[in-house]
């Protein structure tokens, strides 16, 4: 999730308008749903989030991608 429009590769309404419920309990609504591509990773199913003052990852997305995650005290690796 995001509210960084610049950084996808690709961007599109949803098909329908979904919820998201943050970690307050509060719902947030999904503007767009694309993919973010990097020379390393590409991350399909990002919600654009306007009201997000954060971007967040899904720790479970990355494990579904067959990806690696390692946890330090100052950040990850994927």
């Amino acid at each position: 999730m995001t509210s960084s429009s610049t950084i996808f590769s690709s961007i599109s309404p949803p098909t329908h308008i979904p919820t998201n419920r943050i970690a307050d309990d509060f719902l947030m609504s999904i503007s767009h749903v694309g993919s973010i591509s990097t020379s390393h990773l590409s991350l399909p199913y990002v919600y654009y989030i306007p009201a997000l003052t954060l971007n967040l990852i899904s720790i479970s997305q990355l494990c579904e991608l067959s990806l690696t995650i390692t946890f330090f005290v100052n950040g990850c690796l994927v």
